[in-house]
């Protein structure tokens, strides 16, 4: 295959502009391709930008558009693992936020062809926070179920204190007052309703069962009690405490 260039992606993009009832011009007031159509007799414009690679500043180059243009799109060379990957995910969404559409120009075939990924329709909020609903519910579930504020924001690869974290910590320094226990006994101590699930599960293996409904601390159960005592005690001493 050929190289492609920015200029290679005009023609297919004038042919699509074309199938969509539009007169194309190329180069108008900066605008790569500018396509024009008559609805009700009001004029409706089309706007796409070439580009060879989907980046922000092409994104805010179309957001620029959208103060004059009716429809704006940007368009750039097919790239199947572009698309295919959870990055793209996140530019997809963005780019329906603002109503941004997205065209892609498939080299592979005898003659270029275009893909409408994105239509460049008004983005659908409604629609978008009924999709996102639960995974609200547990950003707000996990946000109030936590009793310490123990994360430094923007850190990454550090386990981080979540509001499961907590309570295991908690199960875990209760266990440590008299092992193994039973779990009757850690509920009458305070420890959290789901102590029964978190124990079964045994995420962190912190916990081994020593007989039917009675535990007791691995080695690294008996460890993160002893790492983690600052975070226990504001978890015990805080008015919220589980």
């Amino acid at each position: 295959m050929d190289k492609i260039y920015e200029a290679s992606l005009s023609d297919p993009c004038k042919a699509w502009l074309r199938s969509k009832g539009c007169a194309v011009a190329a180069e108008v007031k900066s605008i790569d391709l500018l396509g024009i159509y008559t609805c009700e007799q009001e004029q409706i414009s089309i706007a796409i930008e070439l580009k060879l690679k989907l980046n922000l500043e092409l994104i805010l180059q179309a957001v620029e558009r959208q103060k004059i243009v009716d429809y704006v799109y940007i368009a750039v060379p097919h790239a199947y693992k572009v698309l295919e990957s959870k990055r793209f995910k996140k530019i997809e969404l963005l780019l329906r936020r603002l109503n941004v559409g997205l065209l892609t120009v498939n080299f592979r075939s005898m003659e270029p062809y275009v893909s409408e990924i994105i239509a460049a329709n008004p983005y659908d909020f409604e629609k978008s926070r009924r999709i996102a609903d639960k995974k609200k519910q547990a950003l707000l579930k996990e946000f109030h179920s936590r009793i310490t504020d123990s994360n430094d924001g923007g850190v990454t690869r550090r386990k981080l204190m979540t509001a499961y974290r907590e309570q295991s910590l908690l199960i875990a320094h209760y266990i440590t007052q008299g092992a193994p226990m039973t779990l009757k006994t850690l509920k009458a101590l305070g420890a959290p309703e789901k102590t029964g699930v978190i124990l079964r599960n045994n995420h962190y293996n912190w916990f081994e069962r020593v007989s039917l409904g009675c535990y007791q601390l691995t080695e690294s159960g008996v460890k993160a009690v002893e790492e983690h005592q600052d975070i226990i005690l504001k978890i015990m001493d805080s008015p919220e405490a589980l």
